[in-house]
C-alpha cells in the first residue's frame, strides 16, 4: 500500500512539474503598444489552427534552404479564437517575419509566398513563454480568454484577429490583437 502511494505521489509531482516547466500556471499581463511595420513573407490558407506551424516551416524552408535567408520569427495572423473550437476551419495566415537587413534580398528572390508588412499601430499585447509545442496550446489557453475578458472590461472589440510572433531567439510567443472600440 505504501508503494501505491509512492508511486502516485511522483506521478502527480511529475504532472505538476510537466505543466510547470511548459507554464500552465503563468498569469498573462497585458498593455497597450504602438508596433508593428514587420515584413512578412506568408501564406494564406483555410485549415485548422493546429496546422499553423506546418504552413510556417514552409514558409521557413523555403527561404532558408534556397535563398539562404535565416528566419528567426514565426507569424501567424488568425481569424478566429483558437481557443473556442479546434477543429473549426479558419483562414490563417502563417509565415515568417523577415528582418530587415533581408529585406532587400526578398526583391531578388522569386517565392511562391505573398510578401506585405504589417500596419503599424497601437495593439493589445502580451507574451508567454516558448519552450516547446506545448506552450502553443498552453498559451492559447491561457491568453486568447483572458484577451477577450481584458477587451470586454476595457471597451475593446473582440472579433478582431490575433497576431501571434512567435521568436524563437526570446523564446516567446508574443500576441497583439489590434485595438478597435467597442461603440
Amino acid at each position: 500500500m505504501k508503494t501505491i502511494f509512492i508511486i502516485l505521489g511522483v506521478l502527480i509531482l511529475s504532472v505538476f512539474v510537466y505543466l510547470g516547466f511548459y507554464n500552465a500556471f503563468y498569469s498573462p499581463k497585458f498593455e497597450l503598444s504602438d508596433e508593428g511595420g514587420e515584413t512578412i513573407v506568408y501564406q494564406a490558407v483555410n485549415d485548422r489552427y493546429q496546422l499553423t506551424d506546418s504552413f510556417m516551416k514552409q514558409v521557413f524552408n523555403e527561404l532558408y534552404e534556397k535563398n539562404g535567408i535565416v528566419i528567426t520569427k514565426g507569424i501567424g495572423l488568425h481569424e478566429y479564437d483558437p481557443a473556442l473550437d479546434e477543429q473549426k476551419l479558419t483562414t490563417l495566415f502563417a509565415g515568417c517575419i523577415v528582418a530587415d537587413e533581408d529585406t532587400a534580398s526578398l526583391a531578388r528572390i522569386k517565392t511562391s509566398f505573398t510578401t506585405g508588412k504589417t500596419a503599424y499601430q497601437e495593439y493589445i499585447v502580451s507574451d508567454f513563454p516558448l519552450k516547446g509545442t506545448m506552450s502553443l496550446m498552453f498559451g492559447m489557453y491561457k491568453i486568447y480568454p483572458k484577451l477577450n475578458a481584458y477587451c470586454t472590461q476595457n471597451g475593446y472589440s473582440t472579433e478582431e484577429p490575433v497576431t501571434e510572433i512567435y521568436n524563437r531567439v526570446d523564446k516567446k510567443i508574443h500576441y497583439r490583437r489590434k485595438l478597435v472600440q467597442v461603440k
